[in-house]
């Protein structure tokens, strides 16, 4: 029987193509496991007032947006409740106390893991440290990559280098320490916000409805069968790209309710067009070409709804586009020499009856 770790965490993370076995690119296990749905849609949390003095409108501030952007890609709601700051620290009425402690020798941050006892789950900031953190208000932009990674801990994300295999472990995730040989940099000014795994991570943990089942294809370019595809009645709601020219790209994928079988679309390359055009949701996708700059894809025709643009995207630290919680590409169009920087739509999926 493997020992309970603070490594250890929650989710088992497969991954699937049409024609290619199972991988898994990212595996989560925890002892708590993560939020109870039925705690989940209402996440209370309050921010002590008198630890903070001072900085607390700016540490309330920091969390609400880190809390913000973990919840665009999980079915979780955080809930903060001011009323509550001035005994934060002595509450028993939230899910979730934001406090401060004094240790110099001790990270600037920590964070518990989820408990399904109130007032049992913690984000703690050393305040011994404090000038490492909001010296020049927050200059260097710190605050809000170390609280994204402490609330990946309070959702049930541990840190991506305890995992046994390097092989195995996320480096852009936000949960992997930047100070780690290969990591970003040394300081947490250089955090890009949350890896593809860790959006994907959260959306298969807490999902919006159980049958939400999610999966990621693995990796093809022009120099393999230049095609990868979801499993059947999933579609595609993220792409991932690496290489020189964003050459070798990978997708993430949600099931949805049964739909009308796919078609094919016209190709697209560098000299423009665009795929999809906000009408239907994609199911595969092919290139060829020296640099898979020519583009193809398999699509669900249908009524569609509330979309929107993400930003592009390019091979580096910002490589991916993945749509929020409850949403699909419905585009997606390219530019540069080799059709490498990419940008994509997202419109809601369908509903479940």
């Amino acid at each position: 029987m493997m020992k309970p770790v603070l490594s250890l965490i929650f989710l088992i993370f497969t991954a699937s193509c049409i024609k290619s076995p199972p991988s898994h690119p990212k595996i989560y296990e925890a002892p708590s496991g993560p939020f109870d749905p039925s705690f989940r849609q209402s996440l209370t949390y309050c921010v002590d007032r008198p630890d903070f003095k001072e900085l607390h409108s700016e540490v309330a501030q920091k969390v609400a947006e880190a809390m913000t952007i973990w919840s665009d890609y999980g079915d979780v709601r955080f809930f903060y409740r001011p009323d509550l700051d001035d005994s934060c620290r002595e509450e028993t009425e939230v899910m979730i106390k934001v406090v401060g402690f004094y240790d110099k020798n001790l990270a600037r941050a920590r964070a518990t893991y989820p408990s399904p006892t109130k007032g049992r789950s913690q984000l703690l900031v050393n305040l011994a440290r404090r000038g490492e953190l909001f010296s020049g208000t927050d200059a260097k932009g710190v605050v809000l990559p170390l609280f994204l990674h402490e609330v990946g801990h309070l959702l049930g994300f541990a840190h991506e280098q305890d995992k046994p295999s390097p092989d195995s472990q996320d480096r852009h995730s936000i949960m992997y320490y930047p100070w780690l040989k290969g990591g970003w940099g040394k300081d947490w000014d250089q955090v890009p916000g949350l890896s593809f795994l860790d959006k994907m991570g959260v959306r298969e943990a807490y999902r919006v409805h159980p049958l939400d089942l999610t999966s990621i294809t693995p990796w093809f370019s022009e120099e393999g069968e230049g095609l990868a595809g979801c499993p059947k009645d999933q579609v595609v709601i993220g792409i991932q790209c690496q290489g020189r020219y964003c050459d070798r790209l990978r997708l993430a994928c949600q099931k949805i309710p049964p739909h009308a079988s796919p078609q094919h679309s016209a190709p697209i390359s560098d000299e423009g067009g665009i795929l999809g055009e906000n009408k239907a949701l994609f199911t595969s996708l092919s290139c060829e070409g020296r640099y898979c700059d020519r583009m193809r894809g398999q699509l669900v025709p249908m009524e569609l709804e509330a979309c929107y643009n993400l930003p592009p995207f390019t091979d580096g630290r910002q490589n991916h586009g993945v749509c929020k919680k409850g949403d699909g590409i419905a585009s997606i169009r390219c530019s540069g020499s080799y059709c490498d920087n990419l940008e994509v739509s997202c419109c809601k999926l369908p509903k479940w009856p």
